[in-house]
């Protein structure tokens, strides 16, 4: 009672009303505030698939193209009867020379290089022989893309791809308030150690779009899911 007195806005129920409004205010800013970490391969992908597709073995097969060169056929041309002939036949038209054909022996094309065929949003350095594609998250793009979003994709082993090596390695990364990766682990292996160590090594280089919490970076975690196969694997 005498805090009553002394407070007599405790005893009001607007008082209480206003705490608690203002107490859920202050909960719902600071759980709307906290952002995870991102992280992704040139514009905003949050994923990474490395497809290898051999180079197209097409060439155009030789070809025969005969040419011909035809002379036009040569009108008839008929004698001039003078006036001593006049009693005599007309004589027949002359016949028309014979058709000349120059036929040129056929030639075959030379194969046309086979050209590599490259798609996808990363640089490879085994250009031609592999494609990279990515999937993407989500989200609206912007037109200035933060450095974050330009990380180079793993690189597809030679050895794996002559082993027909492939599988999905999924990372752990700790990254720190300034974007850099701090530790990169194995959540799960491809089951081979050849694009497991790619992978790794290769996000270990990333940069990342650090955690917040109200607007200010901090530590975080991210889950790197990277895919490694060849071209008619359905796995």
């Amino acid at each position: 009672m005498r805090a009553a007195h002394a407070f007599p806005f405790l005893a009001a129920p607007w008082f209480w009303i206003s705490v608690g409004l203002h107490g859920a205010v202050l909960y719902c800013g600071s759980v709307l505030l906290v952002e995870s970490a991102k992280y992704g391969v040139q514009q905003g992908i949050s994923s990474l698939e490395v497809n290898l597709v051999a180079a197209p073995a097409a060439s155009r097969e030789a070809s025969t193209i005969p040419e011909q060169d035809t002379m036009p056929d040569v009108p008839a041309v008929k004698p001039v009867v003078t006036p001593d002939d006049l009693t005599q036949p007309v004589a027949e038209a002359m016949k028309p020379k014979p058709k000349s054909m120059a036929s040129l022996q056929p030639s075959a094309l030379p194969p046309s290089p086979v050209t590599p065929k490259v798609t996808g949003t990363g640089a490879s350095t085994s250009a031609g022989r592999d494609k990279i594609t990515a999937s993407s998250g989500g989200g609206a793009r912007t037109i200035a893309t933060p450095n974050y979003l330009n990380n180079p994709p793993p690189v597809y082993p030679e050895m794996a791809r002559r082993q027909n090596m492939v599988g999905t390695v999924i990372l752990h990364v700790e990254v720190s308030a300034t974007g850099a990766a701090k530790s990169v682990e194995i959540e799960k292996s491809s089951g081979y150690s050849l694009l497991d160590v790619s992978a790794k090594q290769t996000v270990q280089r990333w940069r990342f779009y650090p955690g917040r919490i109200g607007g200010q970076p901090i530590d975080s975690t991210a889950t790197v899911p990277i895919r490694f196969h060849l071209d008619g694997d359905r796995k």
